[in-house]
């Protein structure tokens, strides 16, 4: 059985991407690296937006093994795309995954 993964987005100038930056500790890095609205209706939020790809089935992956349904990888990406960090969630063993290289590195 393959793998089935989405990839799947939220600004961080919504409560839930504020949420989920803090889940996975990226919070003050965002912070750091992508900066703060300074005016309109955004005013004080955090700039650019988290992506995360999610196993939504799980199976067999050659090169990498079993991957479990989940989060496997996230990164922060400014506003005009471009990836400023990615790493892969701990645990998830899917450093073989050429597929959640790219993912990371935003090629």
């Amino acid at each position: 059985m393959n793998v089935q993964h989405t990839e799947k987005q939220a600004y961080l100038s919504t409560d839930f991407g504020e949420k989920l930056a803090k889940t996975y500790k990226v919070y003050d890095l965002a912070e750091e690296k992508l900066g703060r609205f300074t005016r309109g209706k955004r005013k004080g939020k955090i700039r650019g937006s988290i992506e995360w790809l999610k196993c939504e089935r799980g199976g067999w992956k050659t090169g990498v093994g079993v991957c479990r349904p989940g989060v496997i990888a996230f990164r922060l990406c400014s506003p005009s795309g471009e990836v400023v960090h990615g790493q892969f969630k701990k645990g998830t063993h899917a450093e073989g995954w050429t597929y959640a290289h790219k993912f990371i590195s935003g090629h």
